[in-house]
């Protein structure tokens, strides 16, 4: 499967990875999903996993 990384993100001094994209501002850890299921935690960045498919 292929990844696109997304920028709008950083890390949390917890080691979670916090996405900034929406008000919900996901706290995840490696291999979690957002609540949206767009955007998910792999290798320590946030990646798209809606990329590529319509």
């Amino acid at each position: 499967m292929t990844f696109a990384l997304t920028q709008y993100w950083h890390r949390l001094d917890d080691g979670c990875i916090q996405c900034d994209l929406c008000p919900r501002y996901g706290k995840l850890q490696e291999g979690q999903e957002g609540l949206c299921f767009v955007r998910a935690c792999r290798n320590q960045q946030i990646v798209l996993m809606t990329y590529g498919r319509s």
